[in-house]
């Protein structure tokens, strides 16, 4: 007699994954239609992990993420830790995701003398 397994593993579902809200997956899909707009990206990848939820903006799909937004649980209940990693291997760590497209737009800001 065959058995058959589920693919993944039976005790995958008592562990919640941290997952990004819907203001801040909002605020993020914002930023990166912005982005598509102006022609720097072109694809995203959003990755769960126990501890971690990711965002990752790619110019191509066959390339590395040029930006990759991370949110981790901190040590104090109901507290998260916000990451920019830039492909430049530049980390920026924030408590708060808006601190974070502060400093992204900020960076976007460009002068045009007349």
């Amino acid at each position: 007699m065959n058995r058959y397994y589920s693919i993944t593993s039976k005790f995958d579902h008592h562990k919640p994954k941290l997952y990004f809200s819907r203001l801040e997956l909002n605020i993020i899909l914002e930023y990166y239609s912005f982005g598509v707009s102006k022609g720097n990206w072109k694809d995203y990848a959003i990755e769960f992990e126990k501890n971690k939820a990711h965002f990752h903006f790619f110019r191509n799909s066959s390339e590395k993420p040029i930006i990759s937004i991370s949110k981790k649980s901190s040590f104090k209940k109901n507290e998260y830790n916000f990451q920019l990693l830039e492909s430049n291997s530049k980390f920026i760590t924030y408590k708060k995701i808006d601190n974070l497209f502060i400093y992204l737009k900020r960076k976007n800001i460009k002068l045009v003398n007349k």
